[in-house]
């Protein structure tokens, strides 16, 4: 059982507390902007919802966010951490262009 609240545990102990206008707990200022941008304009938007991509697995995007008008939904990841080679090089797996062509969503 304990296994399966790492992930909680991790947020709670690493995470700073920011919340949004909309009261969800964000990783960054910067998202927090985002969040509050997007609330403000009355922009529909999930914070991190799990996404399973073929060829990439499980992720959380940042932000998935309807068009209200098309119902199309588009995925915002911020990358606010590009000084941190570690945090790049997993990055750009996601946002390889080969990787665009196989990243076919399967589930939500």
């Amino acid at each position: 059982m304990f296994w399966k609240n790492l992930h909680t545990l991790f947020y709670t102990l690493y995470i700073p507390e920011i919340y949004s206008e909309r009261g969800e707990r964000v990783r960054s200022k910067s998202e927090k902007i985002i969040a509050d941008k997007l609330y403000r304009n009355g922009i529909p938007y999930k914070y991190e919802k799990p996404l399973v991509l073929k060829g990439l697995g499980k992720i959380h995007p940042d932000f998935e966010i309807l068009n209200k008008r098309t119902r199309k939904e588009y995925f915002l990841e911020h990358l606010g951490k590009m000084d941190d080679i570690g945090y790049v090089k997993k990055n750009m797996r996601r946002i390889n262009p080969r990787y665009h062509t196989i990243c076919e969503k399967i589930t939500t």
